[in-house]
């Protein structure tokens, strides 16, 4: 035990540099972290200008240049191209994709060479075809969507709907409303199952620094005043940070990271769904032209063990990491594709951002080229809340809160006020373009969400 007079220093490292130097003081009995930059413990907070400037620098800014879809002409028909490799002997689809570019039969052939180890364009029985098929034709969906299943087919985005509907005809769309809420939804709650969050016990208890142990540094403590729980935040953020980096597209077999190609997403196989992997994404070393997979998993013991994760992964970690330190924690998730973590701090709702080691920072996103349109933070109660669904809306022209009768536990609030620097009226003309006439709607959605889930 450290008496009142000692002080240990310590160094954390983020993005190759000196994020500052750390000391622990004892104040009134608890212990709490301080940086020797600010005396005060006092939070200096970034101005609009610093946050666009350093956005190029975010992770999650990064990933979307690197997996940005090849630009292809708009189609005035409704008819698309399924390219695929078709073996005469057996009569079978070995492999297939929709026609996007040029570059899809090369894909295809990495496709085919990472699910059967051959190169389908040698084999003699193995012809590659190009078919035309109206999307809008169920028997065609459902064959396709079989082939998905079976994980012969290749996705250039996460569902085959969104492929049929959208990508296919070369036109970038922001992912619906609602199956961006279902899809993190699911996600926060199979990662929020009780032996995940033993897992994250287990895992905290064999934690420590310089000898001190996470729970006696990093616990939630009411005494101390805002800043200091800010530093002691920013703090574990940044180890978070170091310990579960941003996953890209790292070779599984030379650990090459320049110059690989993102390939597709393919359904889970048997292993990867045995830890509630939603999708697996498909990657060409630009070295050893070997194609790894990144399955995203949706156990926390799994995604503990291969620290390889996203946002999506690293927000509901990061927020089982807070609830065990005591925290009240929401989970917030943007439609624009983005989710992070909040803490309840001095009865304030503070915004945690753990892939960019960010605390405190709402606007941060602003630099991202983002028009935040749907916002909402998602409180899970250890214990059901009078079998209702708490939803704070806002209208834009004032709050208004609802409930919505419905077995279920979690509470949701609108936020999107909070996440940028836009007026109530910009936001309000930007739900009307993208058809939310009334707030009705976007209940509905959600409440929507909730019977799905409970299903």
């Amino acid at each position: 035990m450290l008496s009142k007079s000692s002080i240990l220093y310590l160094i954390c490292f983020a993005n190759n540099h000196i994020f500052g130097w750390f000391r622990f003081r004892i104040v009134g009995g608890h212990k709490f972290l301080m940086s020797t930059m600010n005396e005060n413990a006092n939070i200096q907070w970034k101005d609009n200008s610093l946050i666009e400037k350093e956005a190029s620098a975010s992770v999650h800014m990064q990933l979307s240049e690197l997996k940005d879809f090849e630009k292809t002409e708009v189609k005035d028909n409704s008819n698309l191209t399924i390219s695929s490799f078709y073996c005469t002997s057996t009569k079978s689809t070995l492999v297939a994709t929709v026609c996007l570019s040029n570059t899809t039969k090369e894909k295809l052939e990495y496709f085919g060479l990472h699910l059967r180890n051959t190169n389908l364009s040698m084999q003699s029985d193995k012809v590659y075809l190009e078919t035309t098929i109206d999307p809008t034709d169920s028997e065609e969906y459902q064959k396709y969507l079989n082939l998905w299943k079976q994980g012969l087919f290749l996705l250039q985005s996460r569902s085959l709907a969104e492929e049929f509907s959208t990508v296919a005809r070369g036109i970038k769309q922001k992912p619906r409303f609602d199956s961006v809420l279902r899809s993190n939804y699911f996600r926060m709650k199979n990662m929020s199952l009780d032996n995940n969050v033993e897992a994250i016990t287990q895992y905290l208890q064999n934690q420590s620094i310089e000898g001190q142990s996470f729970a006696s540094l990093f616990t939630y403590n009411e005494s101390l005043s805002k800043p200091e729980t800010l530093t002691s935040l920013k703090f574990l953020s940044t180890w978070f940070r170091n310990r579960f980096p941003y996953f890209y597209d790292q070779c599984s077999c030379c650990s090459n990271k320049h110059d690989n190609l993102f390939l597709g997403y393919v359904y889970p196989n048997q292993s990867e769904a045995e830890y509630l992997a939603r999708g697996t994404e498909l990657y060409v070393c630009g070295a050893c032209r070997h194609v790894s997979r990144f399955p995203r998993f949706n156990n926390v013991a799994k995604v503990l063990e291969t620290r390889k994760g996203r946002c999506g992964e690293y927000s509901v970690l990061m927020m089982l990491f807070l609830n065990a330190l005591k925290y009240e924690t929401r989970w917030v998730v943007d439609r624009d594709d983005h989710v992070w973590t909040e803490a309840k701090v001095c009865d304030e709702w503070i915004h945690i951002d753990p892939c960019e080691a960010a605390v405190d920072e709402p606007l941060i996103y602003k630099g991202w080229g983002k028009n935040q349109t749907f916002i909402f933070a998602f409180r899970h109660h250890h214990h059901p809340i009078k079998d209702t669904i708490n939803i704070k809306l806002n209208t834009m022209e004032k709050g208004n809160e609802k409930n919505i009768t419905m077995s279920n536990n979690v509470s949701v609030e609108d936020v999107t006020l909070r996440y940028t620097s836009d007026n109530a009226t910009t936001v309000a003309e930007r739900r009307l373009l993208e058809g939310v006439h009334n707030q009705t709607l976007v209940l509905n959605e959600i409440s929507r969400l909730y019977s799905l889930s409970e299903g």
